[in-house]
């Protein structure tokens, strides 16, 4: 039964409200969620991890990665000195996930990419209507969809610890520094976890 003007009219203008293919992708692959929960609970040489940028959908709706960062110190005293490692966790519908590191010893480029995740703009709470209002809205049809998480982030002021997590698509200043540091650590991605 063909369905009412009305009713088709909304299924074409869905995808305009705000209802991207990433959402369907993700809701669609099931180990994208649980590889996202498991990185975050998982300590790397019993540090837990600081951060966590996610991404899926795109236009390649079957493919995700989970990209987890940790600082660990140095037992060495008295100068303890921190390095950044990054676990990269690659998958999609119908493919095994595929595990990669970057180690701050051998790819000095992880520092200033994690420098420029600290300095991204703070968001803010907003309710339509009341305080600052968004002048004009873009339209993304790309259906990229990225998370960022972080365990310690610090409130506008300096003086509270939040826990922090940001969704978004590609328009959003997360996803163009990770877009940035994507290039910055191609080359340093390995196979081989960390030694300690």
């Amino acid at each position: 039964m063909p369905q009412p003007p009305r009713l088709a009219a909304f299924a074409l203008l869905a995808p305009l409200a705000g209802v991207s293919s990433a959402t369907a992708a993700m809701a669609a692959e099931p180990d994208f969620h649980a590889t996202v929960a498991e990185a975050r609970a998982a300590a790397f040489q019993a540090r837990p991890p600081v951060a966590q940028l996610s991404e899926a959908g795109g236009f390649d709706q079957r493919r995700w990665s989970v990209n987890t960062f940790y600082v660990v110190w140095s037992r060495e005293s008295p100068a303890r000195a921190p390095r950044y490692v990054a676990r990269r966790q690659i998958g999609g519908r119908g493919a095994p996930t595929t595990e990669l590191w970057a180690d701050s010893r051998a790819c000095p480029a992880l520092i200033p990419a994690l420098t420029a995740m600290a300095e991204l703009p703070a968001a803010r709470p907003a309710v339509p209507g009341l305080g600052r209002e968004l002048r004009t809205v873009g339209l993304v049809l790309d259906g990229a969809h990225h998370t960022l998480w972080n365990s310690s982030a610090l409130t506008e002021d300096g003086k509270a610890v939040v826990g922090l997590e940001i969704t978004g698509d590609i328009d959003t200043p997360m996803a163009k520094w990770w877009s940035e540091t994507q290039r910055a650590l191609s080359a340093c991605w390995t196979p081989e976890t960390p030694s300690a």
